[in-house]
């Protein structure tokens, strides 16, 4: 962890977790999780904000941490091999893919590392891993479609957004089994709260907001995971609706 919790988030997760179902009581449990957080450096990278600063902050961030930077030298070469460009530097990187593509190549990465934490479990978790990938997919293609100012950040947001899901799937692999059937008979997101909660004993979205605030995520996704956001992604009066619309609906297409 980078951090200790704040009382609040202490509080939340205290009173999840007596209701919990037993099996997944030890995700909640702040002194000693049984599920690694984010790395200090992915969770120093999503806290990053945009400008100059942040953009050298970023690449300052990515060069302490070697690992880190032969992957995202070796991403960014791909992406710009049709240009017919070679890009040797990570500042070079940074300038040349955008601080919210670098975020997103980031957090890609860290879902994929969690594959190797749990051999047993990898069928169930790369299942989850790569719902993420295609949610994330769409999100992007759906946002081009309707002009969504931050495609990036959008991308970063739909993949944190899986978090929880991780957490669930590489503790308690036939719980999760049952979450997936859920959409199959509850058809409106009230009733698939409803039926989160006999599984699980809380609301599945309450789940994911302890976890995001125990692991730091930004509140931007900490806020993704409020129950009212789901019960109304409908509406999208907003730039802030349209951003929840998208993460939490291509979240939800790619589940069945």
């Amino acid at each position: 962890m980078s951090s200790s919790p704040t009382t609040s988030e202490s509080a939340l997760a205290e009173s999840l977790r007596p209701r919990l179902h037993s099996t997944l009581q030890p995700l909640l449990n702040h002194a000693s999780p049984c599920l690694p957080a984010l790395e200090k450096t992915c969770q120093k990278i999503l806290s990053l904000t945009g400008g100059l600063t942040g953009t050298d902050r970023l690449a300052q961030i990515i060069s302490r941490d070697p690992a880190l930077s032969c992957r995202v030298l070796h991403i960014s070469n791909r992406i710009a091999y049709s240009l017919q460009q070679v890009i040797t530097s990570i500042p070079d990187a940074v300038s040349w893919l955008g601080l919210d593509t670098v975020r997103s190549l980031v957090t890609a990465s860290q879902l994929m590392k969690q594959l190797n934490q749990w051999p047993n479990h990898q069928q169930v978790v790369s299942g989850v891993t790569a719902r993420a990938l295609v949610a994330a997919v769409h999100a992007n293609e759906l946002g081009m479609a309707l002009k969504y100012p931050s495609l990036s950040q959008l991308v970063s947001a739909t993949l944190l957004y899986s978090i929880d899901d991780l957490a669930i799937a590489s503790q308690a692999q036939d719980l999760y089994v049952s979450y997936r059937r859920i959409p199959l008979t509850a058809k409106t997101a009230a009733a698939q709260i409803i039926e989160e909660t006999q599984l699980y004993g809380v609301p599945r979205p309450r789940i994911a907001q302890a976890l995001g605030q125990m692991w730091a995520l930004p509140p931007l996704v900490v806020e993704l995971f409020s129950i009212e956001g789901h019960q109304s992604r409908e509406r999208w009066g907003s730039g802030q609706e349209m951003f929840k619309g998208l993460v939490i609906g291509c979240s939800s297409w790619s589940m069945p």
